[in-house]
This record gives C-alpha cells, sequence and structure tokens, in this order.
C-alpha cells in the first residue's frame, strides 16, 4: 500500500498521464488480486461441503484448478505491471534530472 502512495508522490508533479498510468496499474493489480483470492476463498469453503458430503468433490476439483489459473493469471498481470511502473519511475527520474 505505501508502495503506491510514494509512487503518487514522485509522480504527481509531473503529468497527468503518468498520474493516471499508476492508478490504472493500481485498478489492474488490487482488483486482480482481490479476485484471485476471492475464487480460494470460494474453493476452500466449498472444500467444507465436498468433506461432509453435500457437495460432489468434481466441483471442488473444477475450483482448484480454475483457484491456480487465477493465480497464475495474477503473477504474470502484477510482474507486467510492476515493469511498466519500474519504466515509468525512470521517466519520471529523467524527467526530473535525478536520474
Amino acid at each position: 500500500m505505501l508502495l503506491w502512495v510514494v509512487d503518487l508522490m514522485m509522480i504527481g508533479h509531473v503529468g497527468v498521464r503518468e498520474l493516471d498510468a499508476v492508478a490504472l496499474g493500481r485498478l489492474w493489480i488490487m482488483g486482480t488480486l482481490v479476485f484471485a483470492m476471492g475464487v480460494v476463498m470460494v474453493t476452500f469453503i466449498i472444500g467444507g461441503g465436498v468433506a461432509t458430503r453435500v457437495i460432489p468433490s468434481w466441483i471442488h476439483a473444477l475450483l482448484f484448478g480454475a483457484a491456480i489459473l487465477v493465480q497464475i493469471r495474477s503473477l504474470v498481470l502484477e510482474g507486467q505491471v510492476l515493469m511498466a511502473n519500474d519504466r515509468l519511475m525512470r521517466q519520471v527520474d529523467q524527467a526530473v534530472g535525478t536520474g
């Protein structure tokens, strides 16, 4: 969370386009991570239904597979956004003359 505050402080005076880029990155990362956590939580809860034999085990297996895929996608997206953030920070450093 503090990372975003520092980024906003560094970029706030550079330009609106750069500020929008940071906000968009945060939106994508946070949205994807919250969705990924939700899928894992649902899988965990459904696992309780499988243990009590209320829910068929194939549903839990399907959700587990989906959770793995969502987690992998989240990691890929986070890497992409963080690399874009790094490029943006270098541009800011060059713009303000510290790089």
